[in-house]
């Protein structure tokens, strides 16, 4: 006694993954299945699947994905504007830090310096106002001569002798500039550059870090939006798949044959039409008729007398 059976038997099963329906079912309805027995071809619909729970999740889905892209978006202009930011900020200390060694260069030049063109130019006022106070001082004596011999009044007496003044006060005036700027405004405004052009340096070293931490919290949240959009997008596109799932076509032709539950796993349901299947549970076989066998058994007692290639005669019941 034996079995006849297929050689070659696919076994269809659920791919679908379990969703609720309204009534608090676990699994997917099965709203089309071929009748048991019934002979199919390669690509004829074998089960269709209940796919409106399943629609309705990618349904909401694509609305995560939209909103997940266009924070994806965002995240990367966020990151290439702070880039360019970053970049504009530091060409600014940079050029700051220039300008205020250059500052400093321009005040201190020996040759053509600030503080050297105000000296020259004090020296220069100086000088006028000594050859000035000599003029005065000359026509004071030839007015007092003059006024002596009585030549001159006493008010002419008088306009020498303050032209003289006069004279006296601003070279005294121009003295005390130079030494202002030798002594207290050369010193001040050497530590105002030098303080400037430290403050610049520190401020490149500053905005250098500003920029490292910017761009590394732009970079960390383009990556999380990067990494939410591929994972929403990963998520949309397995539901696609699941949605596909719910029509399975015959891998081969063959005869249907509905899978028996098995009760002893809690898997009694019939296969039918409105019945609900699991994930991964056995809907039906289809073993194909081209190439069959026979499975029995022969008993240990006449084993010898089997061998390969010995004739054999097979009835089927």
């Amino acid at each position: 006694r034996g079995n006849l059976e297929s050689q070659v038997t696919v076994e269809v099963i659920c791919e679908v993954e379990n969703v609720g329906d309204r009534m608090g079912a676990t699994g997917t309805q099965i709203l089309f299945i071929v009748p048991n027995g019934a002979s199919v071809k390669e690509g004829d619909l074998l089960v269709e699947l209940d796919s409106a729970p399943l629609q309705e999740r990618l349904d909401t889905q694509f609305l995560s994905l939209e909103r997940a892209e266009a924070e994806k978006i965002q995240a990367e202009v966020r990151w290439e504007n702070q880039l360019t930011q970053n970049t504009t900020a530091l060409e600014e200390a940079k050029l700051n830090e220039e300008l205020a060694e250059m500052d400093v260069k321009m005040y201190e030049d020996e040759e053509g310096g600030t503080f050297q063109i105000e000296m020259q130019d004090i020296v220069m006022d100086i000088q006028e106002a000594q050859a000035d106070m000599l003029i005065k001082d000359t026509d004071l004596n030839a007015v007092s001569e003059l006024y002596e011999l009585g030549y001159k009044s006493k008010g002419d007496l008088a306009a020498a002798k303050l032209a003289k003044l006069r004279a006296d006060s601003s070279l005294a005036s121009q003295m005390a500039r130079q030494k202002q700027l030798q002594k207290y405004t050369y010193t001040r405004e050497k530590k105002v550059r030098n303080a400037n052009l430290e403050t610049a340096t520190r401020s490149v070293t500053q905005v250098t870090r500003d920029n490292e931490s910017s761009e590394a919290q732009a970079l960390a949240a383009k990556n999380s939006a990067v990494r939410a959009w591929e994972k929403e997008k990963e998520r949309y596109e397995r539901y696609e798949e699941q949605l596909e799932k719910c029509k399975i076509y015959a891998p081969q032709e063959g005869m249907v044959a509905y899978a028996m539950g098995d009760s002893r796993r809690g898997g009694g349901s019939t296969i039918e039409e409105g019945a609900f299947v699991r994930q991964r549970q056995q809907i039906l076989t289809l073993p194909s008729l081209n190439k069959m066998q026979v499975k029995t058994a022969v008993h240990e007692s006449v084993l010898d007398q089997v061998r390969v290639g010995l004739p054999v005669t097979i009835r089927v019941d």
